[in-house]
């Protein structure tokens, strides 16, 4: 619990406020040249939306002077009893070296109340609300600033010594009351649920929340994490709205709608009127592998089939003449997905860039290294119409081969 002293007993291991594990431990690292130094090493893992490890943070700080120190003290003291009973006039020597003791451990306590301070900065900077109250009455001890703007706060004694329980949703109250009381019981975390809660204004705030039991001198309290996710669920039922919204419109029109996976071929959606006009019902059309290639008249299933897969065999040829012409371009050209991930590049990398096309396929442009703002503005305009010309070209193709495929069917 960083609130009070900023770090934890060695050897403890404490849950964070974001789902990781929090890990101190004192042992010696030993340099190139023999020489051997105490460190504390800490480390936490971090996790994603998702709950996998994405990586780890951590830091190591040479405590060889307080090692040290503590081995000084150590051995003082087993000294002492000796000291007394020999040399009584070595007690004022002892006592100044305990006095310089004592001043070292003031500079480790002034490094204490540094450790603090900062992270009370990383509790405060927490961009999720978070909050610590005591578990025997529901009193807000403190919150971070995440947690003011959250509550429409703009004074900490807005929130301080008020109840918990004040800013939960009444349809949530004893839902919370009850996950507590188990989670203080179990002493484990409470698990992420998705919650509402009110503000000092009684606007409603949907939230994802998480929350932990600790210890605070000698007293239980809970630290709560509050994330909020109202303008997402504002988005998902938007989302929703337009898709029910689509799915009404499709199986309006006097048609049938389809969507097929281009690898198997079998329907991802089909609107209502295919019952209608041809008679099969939705899940037939849905679960059926091959359903629609079944179900064509005998008569025309032989050259209906064929035409499928002489269209498909154009494209597939068309995309092969893009990437021989792409690759034979004195320009390096490129294609990336939504996400800024490369989905193609022509051979013109290597000799432009020095990377082979296929160690791009993934990766973002940022691999590529630090290079001016113009110069990448440049090269993407001139990359994004050189591929819309292909794309262009490729659509010419097909439609012209579909058209000759068509007046062939015809005519025989």
């Amino acid at each position: 619990m960083f609130l009070r002293n900023g770090t934890a007993p060695p050897g403890k291991r404490f849950p964070s406020n974001r789902s990781t594990v929090f890990s101190i431990r004192e042992y010696r690292f030993q340099h190139p040249n023999g020489k051997t130094t105490w460190v504390l090493g800490q480390a936490s893992a971090q996790k994603g939306a998702s709950g996998e490890v994405i990586g780890y943070v951590g830091t190591i700080t040479d405590i060889s002077e307080m090692k040290r120190l503590e081995l000084e003290l150590q051995r003082y003291r087993e000294q002492l009893e000796v000291l007394v009973n020999e040399r009584t006039g070595e007690l004022k020597k002892i006592n100044i070296q305990f006095q310089r003791q004592i001043k070292e451990r003031r500079k480790i306590g002034v490094k204490l109340r540094e450790s603090e301070v900062f992270y009370q900065q990383l509790f405060d900077l927490n961009p999720d609300a978070t909050a610590l109250y005591r578990a025997r009455d529901g009193k807000i001890l403190t919150v971070n600033n995440a947690m003011l703007q959250l509550a429409k706060a703009e004074k900490l004694e807005e929130l301080i010594g008020k109840q918990a329980l004040r800013f939960v949703h009444p349809d949530y109250r004893t839902l919370v009351t009850t996950r507590i009381q188990k989670m203080l019981k179990e002493g484990k975390k409470a698990p992420l649920i998705e919650e509402k809660f009110i503000d000092l204004h009684g606007n409603v705030i949907v939230a994802e929340v998480t929350a932990i039991p600790l210890t605070l001198e000698g007293e239980s309290v809970v630290l709560i994490v509050i994330r909020d996710i109202t303008v997402r669920k504002r988005t998902e039922e938007s989302l929703r709205e337009a898709n029910e919204n689509y799915i009404n419109l499709v199986n309006s029109v006097d048609g049938i709608v389809w969507e097929a996976d281009v690898g198997t071929g079998k329907f991802k959606f089909i609107s209502k009127q295919a019952e209608k006009i041809l008679g099969y019902p939705l899940e037939m059309w849905l679960n059926e592998p091959d359903f629609w290639k079944k179900h064509i008249h005998p008569d025309d299933q032989g050259w209906v089939v064929n035409y499928l897969e002489t269209a498909e065999e154009a494209l597939r040829q068309s995309e092969e003449r893009f990437r021989d012409i792409s690759y034979s371009m004195a320009d390096w050209i490129w294609e990336v997905d939504t996400n800024g991930r490369y989905t193609f590049c022509s051979g013109k990398v290597k000799e432009i860039l020095g990377y082979r096309p296929h160690e791009l396929i993934g990766k973002t442009p940022f691999v590529l290294g630090k290079f001016s703002e113009k110069f990448w503005h440049k090269r993407s305009l001139f990359a994004t119409w050189k591929i819309g010309i292909f794309i262009k070209m490729v659509r010419w193709y097909v439609c012209f081969r579909m058209e000759n495929l068509s007046s062939m069917s015809k005519a025989s």
